[in-house]
């Protein structure tokens, strides 16, 4: 399960919350006290993070689970996908060189992603 408050960009001047379990994610707006949106991720969520990537257009709901990640744009809708090794466990959007996505897993590795290919590896 993971829990963060993020923007997802255009839909609101405010952070919503994200909910991951291991079955699905709900995206809750505080500032309505509403449900914003809500989606059965199969791989489940174990790690979260909302922001904007150099290479999309929006801002996203970037979503990690058993050894892949989706990024879900302000509706709901996918808008990234790839696989990573491991259980992901932690997920930050970082600006190593364009924007990258970077993963830490189960496996003790640390994989930086631009677009859906893998740009950097760090083994611990």
């Amino acid at each position: 399960t993971a829990v963060r408050a993020g923007r997802l960009g255009f839909v609101s001047d405010f952070d919503v919350l994200l909910v991951g379990t291991p079955s699905s994610v709900v995206v809750y707006d505080v500032e309505r006290n509403a449900e914003h949106f809500y989606r059965d991720i199969e791989d489940g969520v174990t790690a979260c993070v909302c922001g904007y990537r150099g290479d999309s257009a929006h801002y996203l709901a970037m979503l990690g689970g058993n050894c892949s990640v989706v990024g879900l744009d302000a509706y709901g809708n996918e808008a990234y996908w790839t696989i990573t090794g491991g259980v992901v466990t932690a997920l930050a959007l970082g600006n190593v060189d364009q924007g990258e996505l970077i993963v830490g897993s189960d496996d003790c590795d640390i994989r930086v992603f631009r677009g859906n290919v893998i740009f950097l590896q760090l083994s611990e």
